[in-house]
């Protein structure tokens, strides 16, 4: 870093403050990149590193920045009662709303209004309610098992394809299900005051989820095409 700095030196002390940007991106993605040889370097093996799959921890900033931005977890109110979440007391929710529109610029915020995604408790799916009623000697081939993990990965069994995305337990978040049919739309001054921000996806989690909130709520209908009758030309 050191050699990058003084070789572009000329460029980067024009403004000061985006050289600081700069470089603390810099580390970041440096120190990111060479996780795997940090963990090689403390003795652990290829079987504990692998790019193939990840902890769940690692879906969360172990320290979330203290403003507000999209993929934001948050603790609040409960909103309408909905699936299994009846009695809830407090409910779950992510932030959708781009960042930039949530920075302070000039005396104002882009957005006067946050819009909100609500989780539900992976609890409360049947989907979990069965693996658990099977118990721990359950096979990973048993039909109730395959739908729970197609739940997980956004593919419920005869469900809408990614109307849900499952966000892991870790540090003080539980195991939540967002819901892209629950959108909720709060002011700005009562999502300061009532809500607290438990954490924040990390990228490229956050960048996932907004994606798949975009493809599921851009979606295109169409009627299907007569599969069978062009079936039946082909072969004559």
């Amino acid at each position: 870093m050191i050699e990058f700095v003084e070789k572009n030196w000329n460029t980067l002390s024009v403004k000061r403050a985006d050289m600081m940007h700069l470089l603390v991106r810099h580390l970041s993605t440096s120190l990111g990149y060479g996780a795997a040889d940090m963990a090689a370097d403390l003795g652990y093996g290829p079987t504990d590193e692998t790019d193939e799959t990840v902890h769940p921890t690692r879906y969360y900033a172990a320290l979330p920045a203290s403003n507000y931005a999209s993929g934001d977890i948050l603790r609040g109110p409960p909103s309408e009662p909905t699936g299994g979440d009846e009695q809830e007391t407090e409910s779950w929710y992510v932030i959708l709303t781009p960042s930039c529109d949530l920075v302070y610029r000039k005396g104002s915020r882009r957005s006067e209004n946050v819009v909100l995604l609500k989780c539900r408790r992976l609890s409360s799916f049947p989907e979990y309610q069965k693996v658990m009623t099977d118990g721990p000697a359950l096979s990973d081939q048993a039909p109730n098992w395959r739908k729970l993990r197609d739940l997980l990965d956004s593919r419920p069994y005869k469900q809408q394809v990614d109307r849900y995305h499952y966000l892991p337990e870790a540090w003080k978040v539980p195991d939540l299900i967002v819901d892209n049919q629950l959108m909720v739309s709060v002011p700005y001054d009562e999502l300061v005051e009532h809500y607290e921000k438990v954490a924040s996806l990390d990228s490229p989690f956050a960048e996932e989820l907004v994606h798949r909130f975009t493809r599921y709520i851009g979606r295109l209908g169409t009627p299907d095409l007569d599969l069978d009758m062009i079936v039946a030309r082909l072969l004559g």
